[in-house]
């Protein structure tokens, strides 16, 4: 018998996709992928000016520093004609209508509000900081006070109100250490209770009335002395709480 040979002829295979036939008059839809590259982005359209300085000016923080600094900028005019109208209008004006008043009391009270903040710590009221951080923060605040004011009376030579050939009017320094004691009582415990704030800023205004009733200042300096000590005291807290 002779050996049979069996030839298979070559068979194409076609792959086909998974996707079932199509049946004659349907129509197929391709999924749609989106694209991530060619897709546009959509940008919020930019706020107007107005909007965004009302948002600037609602900030507590803004308020924090623009206070302090329109003091200043109130307290010390580049007109000096105005300035000076406005410190003997208000002389006068107390001068008519209050009576003089002589006492010391108001050296004792620009220092009210540090000791009621360093009393309340000891107390085991919490504040923003420990009992020795305020306690170095107020030693810190009234040497800076001290040394900055001292350098603007002899810088500026204003003479007080009552003559004498006494030039170390400008600024108060009763009122920047009472309006500073009375920012920093402000920032310890001033979240705790609103009396906090009202008390402390109460005493500090008690001080400028009393350096202004006594004779011992122009409006200038006290305004001035408030502002000075109120923004560095803000700058100053920056700094501790990224330090403590």
């Amino acid at each position: 018998m002779l050996p049979v040979r069996l030839c298979w002829p070559a068979v194409g295979v076609a792959v086909c996709p998974l996707t079932p036939a199509p049946v004659a008059g349907q129509v197929l839809h391709s999924p749609v992928v989106p694209d991530s590259v060619g897709r546009r982005l959509e940008v919020e359209p930019r706020p107007s000016p107005l909007r965004r300085a009302a948002q600037w000016a609602g900030r507590p923080a803004t308020w924090r520093v623009l206070v302090p600094g329109l003091l200043v900028g109130v307290g010390r005019p580049a007109h000096h004609t105005l300035e000076l109208k406005t410190d003997w209008a208000v002389r006068e004006e107390l001068g008519e209508h209050v009576p003089a008043v002589r006492t010391t009391l108001d050296d004792q009270l620009r220092h009210v509000p540090a000791a009621a903040a360093l009393g309340l710590s000891l107390a085991g009221v919490r504040g923003e900081h420990s009992t020795v951080n305020q306690a170095l923060l107020f030693a810190l605040t009234y040497t800076i006070n001290n040394t900055l004011t001292s350098n603007l009376k002899r810088l500026t030579r204003v003479e007080r109100p009552y003559g004498g050939g006494d030039y170390s009017s400008f600024p108060s320094q009763h009122a920047s250490a009472a309006y500073s004691a009375a920012w920093l009582l402000d920032r310890e415990y001033g979240t705790r209770s609103g009396w906090y704030r009202v008390g402390g800023y109460t005493v500090a205004t008690s001080v400028a009335a009393l350096r202004l009733i006594n004779g011992k200042h122009w409006l200038s300096d006290v305004v001035t002395g408030a502002g000075i000590m109120s923004f560095m005291c803000e700058g100053l807290l920056s700094l501790t709480n990224r330090v403590c």
